[in-house]
């Protein structure tokens, strides 16, 4: 694949063995809150460190949606591989190497859920999603389903200003780039996607989240 040959954002080699899964994402929000450090501690394994960013630890709520799903050497499978997500994430740190720690994945198709739920070990659940824009207001609704809990999301927001690249050691440069995640229940390994940096950002002008 082409974006394995991006590695200058990168802050190790990649893996050595041939990569496992191609997503691409898209209409991407990186919304963030600050969360005390021993607030988080106690719901992430100890062998993790978590990353702060000015003395604080960061929450992060990802709306997007995805296409173009599928594993290595299959191809991407009509209804199974385009639909939208939603994640819940802090950052954290092993032997140096800075990573997401997932506190749950919601997505809007059942058998992927299951399928990365059962395969990648991730809290994956399985979520009525719907997305929609009115002007330059987005808005993103999330209902979950499987496991059954009383979790959802309601958010919208509009964003603002011209997009400008964000500026390495920065917070919002920091935070999407990260070439590593450790999967629940299983936090002694990396997987490692080769995800290039994100090019630009920009500032939300207004927002709502009802979680």
């Amino acid at each position: 694949m082409d974006i394995l040959k991006h590695t200058a954002h990168r802050p190790w080699p990649l893996p050595s063995g041939p990569w496992i899964m191609k997503q691409e994402w898209h209409d991407l929000l990186f919304a963030h809150w600050t969360v005390p450090v021993e607030v988080l501690r106690r719901l992430i394994p100890r062998a993790l460190e978590i990353d702060t960013f000015g003395g604080q630890a960061w929450l992060g709520v990802v709306p997007f949606r995805m296409s173009g799903v599928r594993m290595h050497g299959a191809p991407a499978v009509p209804g199974f591989s385009r639909f939208p997500e939603l994640n819940v994430r802090t950052y954290v740190v092993r032997d140096g190497k800075p990573g997401v720690w997932f506190f749950s994945l919601d997505a809007a198709s059942a058998v992927a859920a299951a399928i990365a739920r059962a395969s990648l070990r991730l809290p994956y659940c399985y979520a009525r999603i719907s997305r929609g824009a009115t002007g330059e207001r987005q808005t993103y609704e999330v209902a979950r389903v499987v496991p059954a809990a009383p979790a959802g999301l309601s958010a919208s927001w509009r964003i603002a200003g011209e997009a400008a690249p964000a500026r390495p050691g920065t917070g919002p440069h920091s935070r999407p780039v990260r070439c590593c995640y450790w999967p629940a229940g299983r936090p002694a390994a990396a997987v490692r996607p080769g995800r290039r940096s994100w090019p630009a950002g920009c500032r939300t002008r207004s927002s709502r989240c009802k979680a």
